[in-house]
């Protein structure tokens, strides 16, 4: 018997424009959606903006963070659909006001999940693909019995500081017992359909992740 359990869920998107974002501008509009500010703000000072990061506002199961200096706007909730639906409303709203949201660079998913499977025993699964040079190098100059501990999938020829982006983390819990595998997905691209789709997938990813390692 398998069961996922969402762990964290998020859409980010990272802006362009040189424009400064004043964290007042931006807690007034999330207002006006109906979000509830949890960020106590300074007073208003005489041509002066407010920079801040990190979580601002919340309604019901979501919450919105920023970085008002890098232009980093990012979404969390832990329903797939009501996750892409507030980005979309949040994002409409701040680039149909703000200038420092109107030029996105890349959007981003960030999933975490972890699987159960009663009866599995997923460190003794990555032991059985331990026959690998890298980790055969690790026993011979330790001295040791060296397994492998998980894997990392990424996106072919791409690289970290490009605008497509993929890290996909794949291990044993270290936290929970051995049948229960952690599974960690970070997508970047500038298509933003592309990144709604991974969030609607991250279920189904993991699923088959665990038949996958299951079948070796």
């Amino acid at each position: 018997m398998m069961n996922v359990f969402l762990r964290y869920q998020r859409i980010g998107a990272k802006y362009l424009s040189l424009a400064i974002i004043d964290l007042r501008d931006v807690t007034a509009i999330l207002e006006e959606l109906g979000y509830r500010v949890t960020d106590r703000l300074p007073p208003s000072g005489f041509r002066r903006s407010i920079a801040g990061s990190g979580p601002i506002a919340q309604k019901g199961g979501v919450t919105v963070d920023v970085d008002t200096v890098r232009h980093i706007l990012g979404i969390s909730s832990p329903d797939p659909e009501q996750l892409i639906s507030e980005f979309e409303a949040v994002e409409e709203a701040l680039s149909s006001r703000l200038r420092g949201y109107t030029r996105p660079r890349f959007y981003e998913a960030m999933v975490e999940l972890e699987v159960s499977v009663k009866g599995a025993d997923f460190y003794s699964v990555f032991e059985g693909m331990s026959d690998l040079t890298p980790v055969n190098a690790v026993s011979e100059t330790l001295r040791v019995e060296a397994s492998l501990m998980g894997v990392r999938i990424g996106l072919k020829g791409a690289r970290p500081e490009g605008d497509e982006w993929m890290d996909v983390e794949i291990m044993p819990s270290t936290l929970k017992k051995d049948d229960v595998l952690y599974i960690s997905l970070l997508y970047r691209s500038p298509d933003k359909a592309r990144v709604f789709d991974t969030v609607r997938k991250g279920s189904l990813l993991a699923s088959k992740l665990v038949k996958s390692l299951l079948r070796t």
